[in-house]
C-alpha cells in the first residue's frame, strides 16, 4: 500500500505536533517494511534518509 504523510510541520522549527512526527517517521521503518511511504512538504526537510 502507498501512504502519503503532510509533513510540512518538519519545514519549520520542530514543537508539538512536529516533534511527534519526526518520532513516529523514526520508529516507521523499524515496524512496517510492506508499505510504501512518501513525505509530501513544500521544501526539502532534513530529515534521516533512512526513511526515505
Amino acid at each position: 500500500m502507498k501512504i502519503a504523510i503532510d509533513a510540512r510541520l518538519l519545514e519549520r522549527r520542530i514543537t508539538g505536533i512536529g516533534r511527534s512526527l519526526m518520532l513516529l517517521l523514526n520508529e516507521i521503518p523499524k515496524i512496517d517494511t510492506k508499505n510504501e511511504y512518501y513525505l509530501f512538504t513544500y521544501e526539502t526537510i532534513n530529515h534521516d534518509k533512512k526513511f526515505l
